[in-house]
């Protein structure tokens, strides 16, 4: 099977060109010093719905813009194409959980499984806070890899559907 590989230049240029258009809100305190990233991807896992969350993904979007590492477009590829917003939500958590997994670990920055794995960890605990809210959001891959997270088995799935550079 081929892997689609998306890169976050990509994506950040795409999908985040209206928010840039608009005027922006005033930003909270929090966002400064050096662990803004980090802790503003842990608002957005947790609060993916909520108007923190809003805020700051513009933000994160155009900050893993800069980072180098690669997101794998079998996973989230169809979430961007989806007719419920929330799927592309949760993508973005899928690219931030990697980044700042990057971020966090840059002696091990080259280890796209890890990566991989840290940021469907991320994307899935959101996906499952938002169906607690709103069940009807369903997505089928999303549900796929929200089975094997629970069961322990995710690290498999992505040991078996690596993200390479083409």
């Amino acid at each position: 099977m081929r892997i689609a590989t998306i890169t976050i230049a990509f994506l950040a240029t795409t999908f985040s060109a209206g928010f840039f258009a608009q005027d922006a809100p005033a930003l909270p305190d929090w966002i400064d010093g050096p662990d803004w990233v980090h802790r503003a991807v842990q608002i957005h896992e947790s609060e993916p719905l909520g108007e923190k969350a809003e805020l700051i993904r513009p933000l994160l979007i155009a900050h893993f813009k800069q980072v180098d590492y690669l997101v794998c477009g079998d996973v989230i590829g169809p979430l961007f194409g989806s007719k419920k917003d929330i799927h592309e939500i949760i993508a973005w958590q899928i690219v931030f959980g990697s980044g700042d997994w990057v971020e966090q670990n840059p002696e091990q920055a080259n280890e796209i499984d890890a990566y991989t794995l840290a940021g469907l960890e991320s994307g899935l605990r959101s996906y499952s806070l938002v169906l607690e809210q709103k069940p009807k959001i369903r997505s089928k891959r999303l549900d796929e890899l929200l089975a094997l997270y629970r069961d322990g088995q995710l690290q498999d799935w992505v040991n078996e559907h690596p993200c390479r550079p083409e």
